[in-house]
């Protein structure tokens, strides 16, 4: 048997195994990428949904948060600190949500759907009051992001809750 043959089957192996290796090593990186981005979103998701929960489990927080997004100024002293910490706590995971856009790892229709959402709350006559006050706790980047949605306020109403629907009934 030549030595030669068989020490070139062999580096010719070994060769092909570092090869195999290292698709395997970048499919399950690209695998655990994906998964990482979506355990994000989900945890975004799920501090939405505490939020919101917010407003279902107590009626009281309710009329103020409506009251609130109407007309922040108008809401007295205690009632401005439990609006301006809910919508802290908002705007905040929607902060998240628009750097995960920037970064290529929301896309399509689920960042679609969050867009109207983000564009829906800052319609609000009292949110945009708010906002004035604290936009500067946010990034730059989203700031801009929804200032574009605050100058379109004159032309377009907010409907996040089916006003337009209940004031026709």
């Amino acid at each position: 048997m030549n030595w030669d043959a068989v020490g070139f089957v062999a580096e010719t192996i070994g060769a092909l195994g570092v090869i195999l290796s290292l698709i395997y090593l970048a499919i399950q990186i690209r695998n655990q990428n994906r998964q990482a981005r979506l355990d994000a979103i989900n945890e975004l998701t799920l501090q939405r949904n505490e939020y919101s929960g917010n407003l279902v489990d107590n009626g009281e927080f309710a009329e103020i948060w409506v009251r609130g997004i109407n007309d922040y100024q108008g809401l007295n002293d205690v009632e401005r600190v439990r609006v301006s910490s809910h919508l802290s706590r908002m705007v905040r995971v929607m902060e998240s949500l628009h750097e995960h856009r920037q970064a290529n790892q929301l896309k399509g229709e689920s960042w679609e759907a969050y867009d109207r959402y983000i564009k829906e709350i800052f319609l609000y006559p009292g949110v945009q009051q708010w906002s004035e006050t604290r936009s500067f706790f946010f990034a730059e980047s989203f700031q801009a992001y929804v200032d574009q949605y605050i100058g379109v306020s004159q032309t377009e109403s907010p409907n996040l809750y089916l006003e337009s629907t209940r004031q026709s009934s």
